[in-house]
Protein backbone atom coordinates (compact mmCIF):
# COMPACT_ATOMS: atom_id res chain seq x y z
CA UNK A 1 0.00 0.00 0.00
CA UNK A 2 1.47 2.97 -1.39
CA UNK A 3 0.25 5.51 1.72
CA UNK A 4 1.93 3.16 4.36
CA UNK A 5 4.86 3.41 2.59
CA UNK A 6 5.10 6.75 2.37
CA UNK A 7 3.91 7.32 6.05
CA UNK A 8 6.64 5.24 7.31
CA UNK A 9 8.98 6.97 5.07
CA UNK A 10 8.33 9.73 6.83
CA UNK A 11 8.08 8.23 10.26
CA UNK A 12 12.06 7.56 9.36
CA UNK A 13 12.92 10.51 8.58
CA UNK A 14 11.64 11.66 12.02
CA UNK A 15 13.43 8.86 14.17
CA UNK A 16 10.02 7.55 15.17
CA UNK A 17 10.22 3.97 14.57
CA UNK A 18 12.61 1.12 16.08
CA UNK A 19 15.62 1.14 13.77
CA UNK A 20 16.71 -2.05 15.67
CA UNK A 21 14.16 -4.34 14.74
CA UNK A 22 13.59 -2.57 11.35
CA UNK A 23 9.72 -2.04 12.65
CA UNK A 24 7.49 0.64 12.49
CA UNK A 25 5.09 1.89 15.35
CA UNK A 26 2.05 2.95 13.12
CA UNK A 27 1.11 0.87 10.23
CA UNK A 28 -1.99 1.71 7.61
CA UNK A 29 -3.18 -1.02 5.54
CA UNK A 30 -6.52 -2.47 3.82
CA UNK A 31 -8.71 -5.40 4.75
CA UNK A 32 -10.35 -7.00 1.27
CA UNK A 33 -12.96 -8.74 3.02
CA UNK A 34 -14.84 -5.37 4.44
CA UNK A 35 -12.73 -3.18 1.95
CA UNK A 36 -11.93 -1.04 4.47
CA UNK A 37 -8.67 0.62 5.81
CA UNK A 38 -7.07 -0.28 9.34
CA UNK A 39 -4.59 1.32 11.33
CA UNK A 40 -2.38 -0.48 13.85
CA UNK A 41 -0.35 1.66 16.37
CA UNK A 42 1.95 -0.62 18.10
CA UNK A 43 2.90 0.99 21.07
CA UNK A 44 0.76 3.64 23.29
CA UNK A 45 3.13 7.03 22.84
CA UNK A 46 1.62 7.88 19.84
CA UNK A 47 -1.88 8.31 18.20
CA UNK A 48 -3.48 9.62 14.69
CA UNK A 49 -5.70 12.37 14.38
CA UNK A 50 -8.02 11.59 12.11
CA UNK A 51 -10.34 14.41 13.40
CA UNK A 52 -8.74 17.04 11.44
CA UNK A 53 -7.27 15.59 8.97
CA UNK A 54 -7.97 15.64 5.51
CA UNK A 55 -7.40 11.85 4.29
CA UNK A 56 -9.63 10.53 6.60
CA UNK A 57 -12.78 10.87 4.29
CA UNK A 58 -10.43 8.83 2.11
CA UNK A 59 -9.35 5.89 4.06
CA UNK A 60 -13.10 5.62 5.08
CA UNK A 61 -12.38 7.17 9.14
CA UNK A 62 -15.06 8.94 10.74
CA UNK A 63 -13.73 11.88 13.05
CA UNK A 64 -11.67 10.30 15.67
CA UNK A 65 -7.95 10.34 17.10
CA UNK A 66 -6.79 6.46 17.54
CA UNK A 67 -4.23 5.24 20.01
CA UNK A 68 -2.54 2.07 20.28
CA UNK A 69 -4.17 -1.36 19.19
CA UNK A 70 -5.87 -2.11 15.45
CA UNK A 71 -8.37 0.38 14.24
CA UNK A 72 -10.84 -0.45 11.01
CA UNK A 73 -12.90 1.85 9.00
CA UNK A 74 -16.18 2.98 9.62
CA UNK A 75 -16.58 3.20 6.08
CA UNK A 76 -15.43 1.53 2.39
CA UNK A 77 -12.35 3.09 1.31
CA UNK A 78 -12.94 6.32 -1.08
CA UNK A 79 -9.77 6.55 -3.04
CA UNK A 80 -10.76 6.02 -6.69
CA UNK A 81 -14.02 8.32 -6.88
CA UNK A 82 -13.66 8.90 -10.71
CA UNK A 83 -15.40 5.46 -12.29
CA UNK A 84 -15.55 7.12 -15.92
CA UNK A 85 -14.17 10.23 -18.00
CA UNK A 86 -16.42 11.70 -20.30
CA UNK A 87 -15.00 13.95 -23.11
CA UNK A 88 -17.16 16.45 -23.97
CA UNK A 89 -18.14 19.10 -26.60
CA UNK A 90 -21.04 21.87 -26.17
CA UNK A 91 -21.96 21.63 -29.88
CA UNK A 92 -23.00 18.31 -30.12
CA UNK A 93 -26.55 16.81 -29.42
CA UNK A 94 -28.33 13.42 -29.01
CA UNK A 95 -26.38 12.20 -26.56
CA UNK A 96 -27.96 10.90 -23.03
CA UNK A 97 -26.33 10.05 -19.22
CA UNK A 98 -28.70 8.71 -17.22
CA UNK A 99 -31.85 9.34 -18.67
CA UNK A 100 -30.68 13.11 -19.50
CA UNK A 101 -29.13 14.76 -22.78
CA UNK A 102 -25.64 15.83 -22.05
CA UNK A 103 -22.98 16.88 -24.48
CA UNK A 104 -20.95 13.88 -24.20
CA UNK A 105 -19.06 12.38 -27.41
CA UNK A 106 -17.33 9.75 -25.65
CA UNK A 107 -16.85 7.75 -22.11
CA UNK A 108 -13.70 5.47 -21.41
CA UNK A 109 -11.88 4.65 -18.92
CA UNK A 110 -8.02 5.02 -18.57
CA UNK A 111 -6.42 1.15 -18.96
CA UNK A 112 -3.50 3.19 -17.04
CA UNK A 113 -2.02 2.97 -13.80
CA UNK A 114 -2.04 7.44 -12.22
CA UNK A 115 0.65 9.43 -13.57
CA UNK A 116 1.17 7.52 -17.04
CA UNK A 117 0.30 8.56 -19.91
CA UNK A 118 -3.40 8.02 -21.46
CA UNK A 119 -4.04 7.07 -24.98
CA UNK A 120 -7.78 6.31 -25.92
CA UNK A 121 -8.71 4.91 -29.12
CA UNK A 122 -12.86 4.19 -29.34
CA UNK A 123 -13.66 1.00 -30.77
CA UNK A 124 -17.18 2.00 -32.20
CA UNK A 125 -17.32 5.34 -33.81
CA UNK A 126 -20.60 6.85 -33.19
CA UNK A 127 -22.20 9.94 -35.08
CA UNK A 128 -23.42 12.51 -33.22
CA UNK A 129 -25.90 15.21 -34.59
CA UNK A 130 -24.18 18.76 -34.31
CA UNK A 131 -26.92 21.27 -32.54
CA UNK A 132 -24.97 24.68 -33.98
CA UNK A 133 -26.53 25.70 -37.24
CA UNK A 134 -24.46 27.55 -40.04
CA UNK A 135 -20.77 27.77 -39.64
CA UNK A 136 -19.25 26.92 -36.39
CA UNK A 137 -16.68 29.63 -35.40
CA UNK A 138 -15.94 28.00 -31.85
CA UNK A 139 -16.62 24.91 -29.45
CA UNK A 140 -15.85 23.92 -26.20
CA UNK A 141 -14.61 20.32 -25.18
CA UNK A 142 -13.76 19.49 -21.37
CA UNK A 143 -13.55 15.84 -19.70
CA UNK A 144 -15.62 15.29 -16.20
CA UNK A 145 -16.38 12.35 -14.53
CA UNK A 146 -19.23 10.45 -14.32
CA UNK A 147 -21.31 12.98 -11.76
CA UNK A 148 -20.80 15.92 -13.92
CA UNK A 149 -17.84 17.43 -11.97
CA UNK A 150 -15.11 18.60 -13.92
CA UNK A 151 -11.23 16.53 -13.38
CA UNK A 152 -8.19 18.45 -12.37
CA UNK A 153 -5.61 17.64 -14.81
CA UNK A 154 -2.88 19.18 -13.20
CA UNK A 155 -1.73 21.60 -16.10
CA UNK A 156 -1.60 18.57 -18.52
CA UNK A 157 -1.51 18.89 -21.94
CA UNK A 158 -4.53 17.04 -23.73
CA UNK A 159 -5.19 16.37 -27.19
CA UNK A 160 -8.57 15.53 -28.91
CA UNK A 161 -8.76 14.94 -32.38
CA UNK A 162 -12.08 15.75 -33.39
CA UNK A 163 -13.55 15.41 -37.56
CA UNK A 164 -16.35 17.01 -38.27
CA UNK A 165 -19.03 16.00 -41.31
CA UNK A 166 -21.64 17.79 -43.04
CA UNK A 167 -23.68 15.39 -45.93
CA UNK A 168 -27.23 14.99 -46.46
CA UNK A 169 -25.72 10.60 -46.37
CA UNK A 170 -22.91 9.87 -44.28
CA UNK A 171 -20.67 7.62 -46.67
CA UNK A 172 -19.25 4.49 -45.17
CA UNK A 173 -16.21 4.97 -43.12
CA UNK A 174 -13.55 1.90 -42.69
CA UNK A 175 -11.91 1.73 -39.57
CA UNK A 176 -10.28 -1.44 -38.27
CA UNK A 177 -11.86 -3.74 -40.89
CA UNK A 178 -15.25 -2.47 -40.41
CA UNK A 179 -17.54 -0.33 -42.46
CA UNK A 180 -19.47 2.21 -40.68
CA UNK A 181 -22.87 3.24 -41.85
CA UNK A 182 -25.77 5.48 -40.31
CA UNK A 183 -27.82 3.99 -37.91
CA UNK A 184 -31.05 4.55 -39.14
CA UNK A 185 -32.54 6.65 -42.15
CA UNK A 186 -33.44 9.37 -39.76
CA UNK A 187 -29.55 9.91 -39.38
CA UNK A 188 -28.44 9.54 -42.62
CA UNK A 189 -31.55 12.62 -44.31
CA UNK A 190 -33.28 15.60 -43.09
CA UNK A 191 -32.73 17.55 -40.67
CA UNK A 192 -29.90 15.55 -38.69
CA UNK A 193 -27.44 15.34 -41.44
CA UNK A 194 -24.85 17.29 -39.72
CA UNK A 195 -22.58 14.73 -37.63
CA UNK A 196 -19.65 14.69 -35.30
CA UNK A 197 -16.61 11.57 -35.26
CA UNK A 198 -14.31 11.27 -32.77
CA UNK A 199 -11.59 10.18 -34.51
CA UNK A 200 -8.55 8.10 -33.21
CA UNK A 201 -5.53 9.66 -32.34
Amino acid sequence: MQINTEIQRQLEANGDWNSSKNTHYITVGANPSTLRTFIKIDTAAYQVDMASSTIRTTLGFNPQTPTSGYHEGENPVNILTVNTILVNCDIVSGSFLSGNQQPVVYPFFPDVSPSYKIIESPNNLVYLPISQAGNISRMRVWLTDQSGMQLNLRSEVVTIRLHIHSSSVIPPVLDQGAWLTPCCDRCSDGPLSNFFKLKKK
